[in-house]
């Protein structure tokens, strides 16, 4: 019979012998804790000891530090082309990215559109004084994609990688695109002795990198818009010019693999890129300061699109860049003939009318360093229904709800913000005919880099801590 207290009962081992009951582990267990902090050990050493009784014991107290951005480097490849209103293209971005817990990502995204733009543009010119003209563009469509992410033990085991995923160029891309579309199977085997002969290759797939080292794929698609405009002036040897572009998407993907199998994440974005420069006469040939902004929402569903997670990442930097090819196309642009706009046949200078070549062609070329900052914020949805219920009302379109889930953010979320150092260079060679309802093609090259700086964070609305990196995490 029982006597009305419980008896702990001790745990068996394989072999049968008693090894120790839990009510004394628990006991001793609490009784460390209490010593550790009573005589008030110092925090490094009080966390190493901690953490040892956590792997030995598997209590939990002692969980993982988050991984921050140390260092960034991105390739971005890709080409455009554009018959009368019509616009296509195909481009991808790799990012390798090492982490300050000592591990390393590498992403890549591949993405084809298809939509629709107008151009319009006027050019003054001032005889021998010199010249103004101005240029806009704006357009839209679709675009899908396919994103994967590979995860590496070690930086050293990502570089080696990231040098063979990264090294293809947009001539290589638009080559073996066209081989592998002009006929299914003797494209695909023309594609690949061009990439044999000259070293390029197309786009990099999932099966790139070696598969035990993949943790995510996705595949979605969205709609996206464009807008640009450029104007210019040059009176003898001084010159303005000021350039700007926005582009949007919005768009949804299914992750198929990984941890967050079944998962749907919709994901908003702008970016804003805009540039100003005092020609020839302060800072040598086409120099000029550049800026961008970038802003991304992300929302994580599970499969039953129940909103799970909320994050926010936004960024901005500014490089000072000089190039020796400028806006300007240079001075062997090859001119197929001329189509006098009149209809005396009078050709460029000549007195009935203007005249324009039927092919023209030109390369723009930039880069430079400069400094910026990213804010990350993260918010759980998962046990927060008055959030979700914000959210829900933003995604219908209800942006009143907005400072509601940033307040939420502000008072439960994680949030991060670093600066960083950035090198950035990129190539543009373009073309243009203009005969008939007009098109033309543009191939374009580009890299960064950037190294970051220990991050500020914030949790649940408590104070800004700063996170120190250690000797071993710089770039």
């Amino acid at each position: 019979m029982s006597n009305g207290r419980q008896q702990a009962r001790p745990w068996r081992g394989e072999s049968g012998q008693d090894v120790i009951e839990w009510s004394g582990l628990l006991i001793l267990v609490a009784a460390i804790f209490a010593m550790l902090f009573s005589v008030g050990m110092a925090g490094t050493l009080q966390r190493a000891v901690v953490c040892a009784l956590d792997q030995i014991f598997q209590i939990g107290p002692c969980a993982a530090a988050p991984a921050y951005p140390v260092s960034v480097s991105t390739r971005t490849v890709g080409y455009d082309g554009r018959v009368i209103i019509v616009d296509g293209g195909h481009s991808y971005t790799v990012t390798l990215t090492h982490l300050s817990n000592g591990t390393a990502q590498i992403s890549l995204v591949n993405t084809g559109s298809v939509g629709v733009s107008a151009r319009v543009g006027a050019e003054v010119k001032l005889g021998p004084l010199g010249g103004a003209e101005a240029q806009a563009q704006a357009g839209g469509g679709v675009y899908v994609n396919g994103s994967t992410t590979w995860t590496f033990p070690s930086w050293a085991t990502a570089d080696k990688y990231w040098k063979q995923i990264s090294s293809g160029n947009s001539l290589g891309l638009a080559v073996n695109d066209g081989l592998d579309s002009s006929v299914p199977l003797a494209g695909h085997l023309l594609a690949g002795l061009f990439d044999k002969v000259t070293g390029e290759h197309g786009a990099p797939t999932q099966h790139s990198i070696d598969g035990r080292y993949l943790t995510a794929t996705a595949a979605g698609g969205g709609v996206q818009g464009t807008a640009s405009a450029g104007a210019g002036a040059n009176l003898g040897s001084l010159g303005a010019d000021i350039k700007a572009s926005v582009s949007a998407q919005a768009g949804l993907e299914r992750i198929n693999s990984g941890a967050q199998k079944g998962d749907w994440q919709g994901t908003i974005r702008l970016s804003v890129d805009g540039d100003g420069s005092l020609g020839d006469a302060l800072f040598g040939p086409h120099a000029s300061g550049i800026g961008s902004l970038d802003g991304e929402v992300t929302v994580t569903f599970g499969p039953d699109f129940t909103p799970r997670e909320l994050e926010v990442t936004a960024s901005g930097d500014g490089v000072w860049e000089a190039t020796g090819d400028g806006g300007e196309p240079p001075e062997g642009s090859a001119h197929g003939g001329t189509s006098p706009e009149s209809g005396d046949g009078k050709g460029e200078g000549g007195e009935g009318g203007k005249s324009e070549p039927l092919l023209s062609l030109s390369h723009e070329g930039a880069g430079g360093e400069g400094g910026g900052s990213k804010f990350v914020g993260t918010l759980d949805l998962s046990d927060d229904p008055a959030a979700q219920a914000a959210l829900e009302q933003v995604l219908e379109g209800n942006t009143s709800q907005i400072p509601v889930l940033i307040a939420d953010m502000n008072a439960h979320g994680t949030e991060y913000v670093q600066s960083y150092h950035v090198s950035k260079s990129n190539s543009t060679w373009g073309g243009q005919v203009n005969v008939g309802g007009g098109g033309g093609a543009e191939l374009s090259d580009g890299s960064s880099s950037a190294c970051y700086d220990p991050p500020r964070v914030r949790q649940d609305g408590g104070p800004w801590t700063t996170t120190s990196w250690n000797t071993a995490q710089t770039c």
